[in-house]
């Protein structure tokens, strides 16, 4: 069962009912019809339809072994995958798709009609990760996949095995992994994304839209800056610019860079080596669909740092939380869902009637096998 109507009885709380389970939460003011807290852009607010202008080039480093800037990146990269996630498991079918595919959903006006979906969601979470976004999107009809860039994974793992280079150093190698994490996780998705349009006739025109949560952020605007994955829209919550200068002002323990991150040799090294950082990538996507959630009040995700995103990707239309990070994403069912069914529908606008961001997607291959294998669709 879904009541999306809000009720109030007479002791003053407001009332939801999700898949059975009805929840309490104390009343508050309604912001702009968009739950309590959340302020939404003024107006009737529409998403940009400017194309990618994807980031080119790549890391040039001195050839010579003998010369004292010289790093094998390939030989660092090597070491630093050992033992990490593979991009093959970079990717998940959410629940509620696994069965949108075995089990499409029937039109309420005439039951023997099945209702094509909506579009393809790839979500990429936060530590804090909106258990609600699955099933909030999952019943407007998304077909919802996660993707988790092991950004951390990757990044503690360069500091481990290029301990004893200088500090500069270190951040132009530590900007290299990086980007080559994003890079792969855009093959990854494009790959996806490829497979299910091949496998359902009912996707191959429709929209995809990206949802990014907090750290999630990091991997999202550089994965769209690459300009290989096709999108409608993309939305950015409580995400930050610079991951240095998230990581620089954050109150979580993310020990991981050991101080380097304070170090000012070695922070002009990173953003000598890191294309596809948030600050350094935002400006290919200026004019592009999307829109931002920030909080004004954001102390693990700072929000000098998220101010500065939006800033960096030309002021899209913005929702403001009126809290911090944890209320955000403990809270999602009125702060970050509202806005979420809002954009999506302009997403589908967008497709309408905007000219289709081209992408080179690769085939399904041997060596880009179809993810869907497995799973049934009609």
């Amino acid at each position: 069962m879904r009541i999306d109507q809000w009720t109030r009885p007479g002791d003053g709380v407001w009332w939801r009912i999700v898949c059975g389970v009805m929840v309490g939460v104390a009343s508050m003011a309604v912001g702009s019809g968009c739950g309590p807290g959340l302020v939404r852009p003024p107006g009737e607010f529409t998403l940009g339809t400017a194309s990618v202008v994807a980031i080119s080039g790549e890391l040039e480093l001195p050839p010579d072994p003998s010369n004292e800037s010289f790093v094998d990146m390939r030989a660092v990269l090597r070491a630093v995958a050992k033992d990490a996630p593979q991009p093959n498991d970079w990717m998940t079918t959410s629940t509620a798709s696994v069965i949108e595919h075995m089990f499409p959903r029937s039109d309420p006006d005439d039951p023997n009609m099945v209702r094509p979906p909506m579009g393809i969601c790839i979500y990429l979470p936060g530590m804090m990760a909106g258990a609600s976004l699955d099933f909030e999107l999952g019943d407007e009809g998304w077909l919802v996949y996660e993707l988790r860039p092991p950004l951390f994974e990757f990044a503690k793992a360069t500091i481990d095995v290029t301990e004893g280079m200088d500090p500069h150093k270190r951040g132009v190698v530590l900007g290299f992994v990086v980007d080559s994490v994003i890079q792969m996780a855009a093959e990854v998705t494009v790959v996806w994304i490829d497979a299910l349009r091949r496998r359902d006739v009912a996707l191959r025109d429709a929209p995809v839209f990206v949802v990014s949560e907090s750290l999630g952020v990091m991997s999202a605007v550089g994965l769209l800056a690459t300009g290989r994955v096709p999108f409608d829209g993309a939305v950015f919550i409580a995400g930050g610019g610079s991951g240095l200068d998230v990581l620089r002002t954050t109150i979580l323990p993310l020990t991981m860079l050991r101080g380097l991150e304070k170090d000012p040799a070695f922070i002009a090294g990173y953003h000598e080596g890191c294309q596809f950082d948030p600050l350094h990538a935002a400006a290919a996507l200026r004019g592009c669909p999307i829109a931002v959630l920030t909080a004004d009040s954001d102390l693990v995700v700072p929000s000098a740092t998220q101010q500065m995103l939006w800033e960096a990707l030309g002021q899209p239309p913005r929702y403001l939380y009126e809290g911090g990070h944890e209320s955000l994403m403990k809270s999602t069912w009125w702060t970050i869902d509202p806005m979420l069914r809002e954009v999506a529908k302009k997403v589908k606008e967008v497709h309408a009637s905007s000219r289709k961001i081209d992408a080179a997607v690769p085939t399904v291959s041997a060596e880009n096998p179809d993810p869907m294998e497995g799973v049934t669709s009609k």
